[in-house]
């Protein structure tokens, strides 16, 4: 294949590295929960919880994963995640009897919020950053690296097995490669779909020129053909998806106000109509003249309720 079409070595390196440690953190728990259980005195019940901690994590974490990919780039998603990876370790090392496993568990919690951002994060900057051709290839490694990694925490678990203390360096040791992994996405390059997104095309340009492998550099805002129509594609992707967005919101403002309207015109008709009807009420004849007098001002009235009644029904039918 031409160089065009192979994936950039840094994001490679990165997948293949964020899927290991994602299957370590998923698989270490269980070498260590049976020394856990034994050094911080834990019953059943807060050894069921602290293993669930993960995972309940790991459903907050993807929330997490799209305010920042949104807001501050794939780069800075990419690291609050291994910050998790990195924290999440060290709080669990440090757990005391003293606490009856609330460290532990909020070291797990930890954990399980870097999985669930690495989860959303990862795919996403390997799709936006590589290919078309070798994509696939690139996924694939992430999948098979995390199942690696599980295999793997269960090896360091059985070599670990036996020493003093030996779950708190079960639980720790992810913590290294917690910290590297949160120091490599400020070397590798930004999201070009993001930066198009914050209308930064010059830098997009100079990314996928990058990325890319294209022959020489950028001048004047110009690169190779090929890279300058994968630029126009992820632009007009952009656009195409940001009116996508703006028409649904502009389509639900109108529904509520118009149901808005709608309310507010059926209470009003509501209103009318009761003090309408409160009027008629209030003609009580006393005499046989006045009782023919106020026959004619209750048809007068009536008259005027069904005139008023029309007109609601018409701004009824206006308002819908």
């Amino acid at each position: 294949p031409d160089a065009a079409s192979k994936p950039h070595l840094g994001s490679a390196l990165f997948a293949a590295s964020s899927g290991l440690l994602f299957g370590y953190d998923l698989g270490l728990v269980q070498g260590a929960i049976h020394s856990i259980r034994e050094h911080l005195e834990l019953s059943n019940a807060m050894i069921d919880v602290v293993v669930a901690a993960a995972k309940i994590g790991a459903v907050f974490g993807p929330f997490m994963a799209g305010y920042l990919m949104s807001k501050l780039g794939r780069r800075a998603a990419l690291v609050g995640g291994a910050f998790f990876f990195f924290l999440g370790p060290i709080v669990m090392a440090m757990s005391q009897v003293e606490a009856k496993g609330l460290d532990m568990l909020v070291g797990r919690f930890l954990v399980g919020l870097g999985i669930g951002q690495c989860s959303v994060v990862v795919p996403a900057y390997l799709g936006e950053t590589t290919p078309a051709s070798c994509r696939g290839f690139v996924v694939e490694l992430y999948e098979v690296s995390l199942v690696f990694g599980m295999i793997l925490s269960s090896a360091v678990d059985y070599l670990l097995s036996g020493i003093p203390s030996d779950w708190r360096y079960m639980v720790g040791v992810p913590a290294i490669p917690g910290f590297l992994l949160m120091i490599g996405p400020w070397f590798l390059p930004e999201s070009p779909r993001w930066l198009v997104a914050q209308n930064r095309e010059k830098e997009a340009l100079e990314v996928l020129h990058k990325i890319r492998h294209a022959p020489g550099s950028v001048v004047d805002d110009r690169s190779t053909p090929e890279v300058e129509n994968e630029l126009l594609e992820i632009w007009s992707d952009v656009k195409r998806v940001e009116a996508s967005e703006e028409e649904v919101s502009r389509k639900n403002t109108a529904r509520f106000s118009s149901r808005s309207l709608a309310g507010g015109a059926s209470a009003a008709s509501g209103s009318t109509r009761a003090e309408d009807e409160g009027q008629v009420n209030e003609i009580e004849p006393t005499t046989s003249g006045e009782g023919s007098g106020s026959s004619v001002k209750g048809i007068e009235i009536e008259h005027a309720n069904g005139d008023l009644r029309e007109e609601n029904v018409g701004c009824w039918a206006q308002c819908k």
